[in-house]
């Protein structure tokens, strides 16, 4: 350090470098993020639909996924599927849950079974429904997934009770975002 200069000379540069590297971080936090991060932007929707009871103790239905972003192609790799139901509508009996895909229009195909579950803690009385994905589609070769409604077709769930289903009840099919 040249002896021309005190050590309160050093020590404001030292100061005013700090503020202005806070202030430009500032800047590059708040400014620059909103620009190139699409954060909150939702590009695919993933529906229910065409839920019929076949049977007195059978009910099927669709799953469906969209692409909702209008700027880009949204590529599917592979998803992983958690549904809620209403344990009431097969009171006193089992369920046995199967998929069918030979309508879907997805690849990779789903080729798990679903699991099935009863959670009395976490969502009384729903009984918790999950599938596994296939194998992931390597970057940038994933399936193009339709953009207008109702989407492109995943799966038919095929949900069939040892008991006929309770009359007045409902199924209340319900999409969880998390394993249980």
């Amino acid at each position: 350090m040249p002896e021309c200069f005190g050590t309160g000379y050093w020590l404001f540069i030292f100061e005013m470098g700090r503020k202005k590297i806070f202030w430009l971080s500032m800047v590059i936090l708040l400014v620059f993020p909103g620009t190139f991060l699409r954060a909150g932007v939702r590009d695919f929707i993933i529906s229910i639909r065409n839920v019929t009871q076949t049977a007195s103790n059978r009910l099927e239905f669709d799953l469906y996924i969209v692409d909702t972003d209008p700027d880009q192609d949204f590529q599917y790799a592979t998803s992983q599927i958690g549904l809620l139901l209403n344990s009431g509508i097969y009171e006193g009996g089992d369920i046995d849950v199967a998929i069918d895909n030979r309508d879907s229009k997805i690849l990779p195909q789903f080729t798990a079974r679903p699991r099935i579950s009863k959670i009395p803690v976490i969502a009384r009385g729903k009984t918790y429904i999950e599938l596994d994905g296939a194998n992931v589609s390597p970057f940038g070769n994933g399936m193009t997934i339709e953009k207008v409604e109702p989407g492109t077709l995943m799966t038919r769930f095929i949900i069939t009770s040892s008991v006929d289903f309770t009359i007045n009840t409902t199924p209340d099919i319900e999409f969880t975002g998390s394993n249980m």
